[in-house]
């Protein structure tokens, strides 16, 4: 393995284990208290169409933030979410470089 390499994986290793770890203590906020009681009173889609027609713009978001465990009646799971998100970043990025053309798919993974 490339020294170049090692130090990519390090890198990567010690930026991202941090943040992980933090996942892990994410509670909800006040905001995201409405995501949850928005669920028991109307379907999915009403939710989806209301919030775009009248509140936000962030739209993948607020479906992900719909489906939350509050609409469960629970708070254990939603440092899930903080998850989810930097996997979505994650795989975002892997797509952007494809689409710029980085050919290399370990340098592509690494970055």
């Amino acid at each position: 393995m490339k020294k170049s390499v090692l130090i990519l994986i390090i890198l990567n290793f010690l930026i991202l284990f941090p943040i992980i770890f933090l996942c892990f203590y994410n509670y909800p906020s006040a905001d995201d208290f409405s995501y949850g009681v928005a669920l028991k009173n109307n379907s999915f889609v009403d939710i989806q169409i209301q919030r775009y027609l009248d509140w936000t713009s962030r739209y993948i978001a607020t479906g992900v933030l719909t489906v939350s465990p509050l609409a469960f009646n629970s708070i254990n799971y939603f440092g899930i979410y903080s998850l989810v998100f930097i996997v979505l970043f994650f795989v975002g990025f892997l797509y952007f470089l494809k689409s710029i053309e980085v050919d290399n798919l370990k340098k592509r993974f690494l970055l």
